[in-house]
């Protein structure tokens, strides 16, 4: 069975069908496309016996080798198919979308067994390499209408962004795919560890599938990095060109909005992320803070620590070559009002 959709045809229909990946469950979670369902041809263990008789033995015995993992297994496909059709309340002309790593032997060996079976199946051309390029040239192009919402540490962007999207602003909230705030405290109040850096970028592009391009979509500046996470490179450097709105609330106003999100987090988090930064702190500082969160006193650890995340941020604003459109400051922590004012003047600018 030859390959036979291209990517862009499987975006536009894959709402309306059913994704299997068909790759090994290792592969399957270092990244998929959002939505698939990993049915594995063969096993992580099984695939790596025959890529080993593949390079060592040749491409006739490694076929043979995969033919005796599968045989055993291709009633189950049968059945695992129609129990995950039933599950979305489809039927047999229900679509079946097919990818692999490149869209050859493990997913069209799949296609016929289930098209002889009656099943309406499509294989994605170039398979799940083919969805990763077309991603990251769709970043390249810089057809993407970012607004970039900056501001220091403490000023609730990501409550802004909130508001934005409640206010019919187009949002993509980077931390939240991350699952991480981007800081040395950032892993904390998310319920999930974070994805890998190649899934999370198969996140965003998700995300940004549902977006209308033409129109301006907020999203937050963040450095290459959130957390253990890595964006790929030409997400940043789109981050990086694009225009940039920087807004600030008082700085009491800022201790007050980190000590509410991180007031609750166990005291041992608090004070072994205050370690992981003490060379960029100094370590009188870093003790400093350490002993006020032992005696209770976040706000004055909060008041250190802004001390170095400031800084930061205020060299990672002088590297930026998008321009820096305006500069809203706002006289309280109402991320509401402040979404009104920033939408006002990216009216006017």
């Amino acid at each position: 069975m030859e390959n036979n959709i291209s990517v862009t045809k499987f975006l536009e229909g894959s709402s309306n069908g059913i994704i299997v990946d068909v790759r090994t469950p290792a592969e399957y979670e270092k990244g998929h496309i959002v939505g698939a369902f990993n049915m594995p041809l063969f096993s992580n263990e099984e695939r790596a016996s025959v890529g080993t008789i593949y390079k060592k033995q040749g491409k006739e015995q490694a076929v043979e080798k995969g033919l005796d993992f599968v045989g055993l297994k291709l009633s189950s496909f049968i059945k695992e198919i129609k129990r995950e059709i039933k599950r979305k309340g489809g039927d047999r002309s229900t679509p079946l979308f097919l990818y692999c790593w490149r869209g050859g032997m493990r997913s069209n060996s799949l296609a016929w067994l289930l098209s002889t079976a009656g099943f309406n199946v499509e294989v994605i051309k170039g398979g799940y390499k083919m969805y990763r390029r077309y991603f990251l040239s769709k970043l390249k192009v810089n057809n993407w209408d970012l607004t970039i919402l900056g501001g220091p540490t403490g000023c609730g962007k990501t409550d802004v962004l909130k508001s934005l999207s409640e206010n019919g602003e187009q949002v993509i909230d980077l931390e939240g795919i991350a699952r991480h705030r981007g800081s040395a405290f950032g892993a904390y109040g998310f319920d999930r560890p974070q994805p890998t850096s190649e899934q999370f970028a198969n996140d965003v592009f998700y995300e940004l599938s549902k977006l209308d391009s033409s129109r301006t979509i907020w999203c937050e500046g963040e450095s290459m990095s959130i957390g253990r996470v890595f964006m790929p490179q030409e997400l940043y450097d789109l981050i990086q060109q694009s225009k940039f709105v920087y807004f600030t609330i008082p700085r009491e106003e800022r201790i007050s909005h980190i000590v509410r999100d991180y007031g609750e987090c166990p005291q041992e988090l608090l004070i072994q992320s205050f370690t992981n930064i003490t060379k960029r702190l100094g370590f009188d500082n870093a003790k400093r803070a350490i002993n006020m969160v032992e005696t209770g006193d976040i706000c004055s650890a909060v008041d250190i620590a802004l001390v170095y995340y400031d800084k930061g941020y205020g060299h990672s604003i002088d590297g930026r070559k998008g321009e820096i459109i305006a500069r809203v400051n706002m006289n309280e922590d109402n991320p509401d009002k402040t979404a009104k004012e920033l939408i006002k003047t990216l009216k006017e600018n």
